[in-house]
């Protein structure tokens, strides 16, 4: 497990319209996507803990938000990585 991968994996959700199209379906539903979960099915490895590190690390940083990302959080449904 690793903050590596939690890292490379919002990448891949930045830049991939199906896995962006389960997670916002997930939210649609009123469901926080398990986003270990569904890293896990892309082949990256993290868990909870590693995933809120890369949030505030993002924080720390003042990085931006990819669009999708903004719009999660605009949402209402932010960027939880823990499980539902």
């Amino acid at each position: 497990m690793s903050v590596e991968a939690a890292r490379s994996f919002r990448m891949i959700v930045s830049q991939n319209a199906d896995l962006r199209a389960v997670i916002t379906q997930a939210v649609d539903a009123g469901k926080a996507p398990d986003w270990v979960a569904l890293g896990k099915q892309h082949g990256y490895i993290f868990n909870a803990s590693e995933a809120d590190d890369i949030i505030s690390a993002l924080a720390g940083d003042n990085a931006e938000l990819s669009d999708f990302e903004l719009e999660m959080v605009a949402g209402g449904s932010g960027l939880d990585f823990t499980t539902s």
